[in-house]
């Protein structure tokens, strides 16, 4: 049941419409897989938020980088988690935490 839920979950998240750019939808997974291991935590909704990339950045193969927001429901709470994100077509995205951001 647990795997159903979390493929279910996969597949929301990576259908079209949710992020523009596949390195965007590889940023939302990645960081929806570092999220706490909370009994019950329910995700409601996510997005990336664009960062412009710098020269250095360009230069090295990143294609994205930017905020990820998931909402998320747990212990009848609302709570918002932030993650910073890069991305290139070479390496899996790069995710570090930035904690509840509401």
């Amino acid at each position: 049941m647990r795997a159903f839920l979390c493929t279910s979950f996969l597949l929301l998240l990576i259908s079209p419409g949710i992020a523009e750019t596949l390195p965007e939808r590889s940023c939302i997974v990645a960081a929806a897989a570092k999220l706490p291991t909370i009994p019950g935590l329910a995700i409601i909704a996510s997005r990336m938020k664009s960062v412009p990339i710098n020269e250095k950045e360009k230069l090295s193969g990143i294609q994205a980088g930017g905020v990820v927001e998931i909402d998320a429901k747990a212990a009848g709470q609302d709570v918002t988690f932030g993650f910073y994100c890069t991305s290139s077509s070479k390496t899996a995205p790069m995710v570090t935490s930035l904690g509840l951001l509401r």
